[in-house]
């Protein structure tokens, strides 16, 4: 599912321009072996479909060491939480 600009205005989640590794979007997690459970909503990624900017959610799995303990080094997020 996309979303967009409007209704991701004022989250606190991150988001990111490209899929930070470890993060996993809804379809990605149906076709997986994972139990979709495991995982909580962690940020948005920026996608462009037909040229217009939309968003879709990225989860990560539930109480993951690197979740909690460090920061995708690779990728930086488009907004930035003050």
């Amino acid at each position: 599912m996309y979303y967009q600009n409007h209704e991701v205005m004022g989250t606190d989640k991150p988001i990111y321009k490209e899929q930070p590794e470890g993060f996993f979007t809804h379809e990605e997690l149906l076709i997986s072996d994972e139990d979709i459970k495991q995982f909580e909503h962690a940020a948005f990624q920026q996608v462009t479909i037909n040229g217009k900017p939309l968003f879709q959610m990225l989860f990560f799995k539930k109480n993951s060491a690197i979740y909690h303990h460090t920061k995708p080094a690779t990728v930086t997020p488009i907004r930035k939480d003050n």
